[in-house]
């Protein structure tokens, strides 16, 4: 679950913003960090026209309030998702813990971030599919649904459960509808680059931009 904005503030506008996450409020605070340059991630075009964009790199500072804990993350985008730089924890009240430390989360705090990060986030999310006009179309748009899957391993979401929300079929119908997207476009695997692959991976980008050309949306109907 992808954490929702609880307080009725866009987040990013005033640099503080609180999101919630399996019931657990959290600050979230931008302070004097600058975020990288934005760069496209996974395949472009589609029906939209538009690109998937995520900071290159960025820096946030996050107060749990459950926990007690402010904690300031640096993260940078590498191949396929964000991994991590650096980690500070401080204990509002009393110590950090052992405990603190092995219920942290760190993935879970890097999808509580996303919707500060990442541009038109909801977009891309299976609520903001469905309340879309051009739902019906986007459910055939295989560029659109690859973005969304990118987007959502990058953040170290659950992309193959968000894609099955979105359109409203089983998990295992989703497998074997990615399955063919991802004969035509290529998908992040978790796990499967390593650092010194980036370039491969942005070879392979540049192969589906090429495909894309001759991709038409009513194929999945086939």
């Amino acid at each position: 679950m992808i954490g929702v904005l609880s307080s009725g503030v866009a987040p990013g506008i005033f640099g503080v913003w609180q999101t919630s996450f399996m019931h657990e409020v959290v600050t979230v605070e931008r302070g004097d960090f600058r975020d990288g340059n934005l760069i496209s991630v996974g395949p472009t075009g589609g029906i939209l026209g538009k690109s998937l964009l995520l900071p290159a790199e960025f820096s946030r500072i996050a107060t749990l309030n459950d926990k007690k804990l402010k904690m300031t993350i640096h993260c940078e985008f590498v191949a396929e998702r964000y991994e991590v730089k650096g980690v500070n924890i401080e204990a509002l009240e009393g110590f950090v813990s052992t405990r603190d430390l092995t219920q942290l989360g760190i993935p879970r705090v890097i999808r509580l971030l996303a919707p500060d990060l990442i541009p038109d986030f909801r977009l891309w999310t299976a609520g903001g599919m469905q309340k879309n006009p051009m739902f019906e179309e986007l459910k055939n748009d295989w560029v659109y649904l690859a973005q969304m899957y990118w987007m959502h391993s990058a953040v170290y979401g659950k992309p193959r459960i968000e894609i099955a929300n979105a359109l409203g079929i089983s998990k295992s119908t989703s497998n074997v509808l990615l399955r063919r997207i991802e004969a035509e476009i290529p998908l992040p695997r978790d796990n499967s680059l390593k650092f010194s692959e980036v370039s491969s991976t942005k070879r392979n980008l540049e192969n589906a931009k090429t495909k894309m050309q001759d991709y038409r949306p009513g194929d999945l109907e086939s």
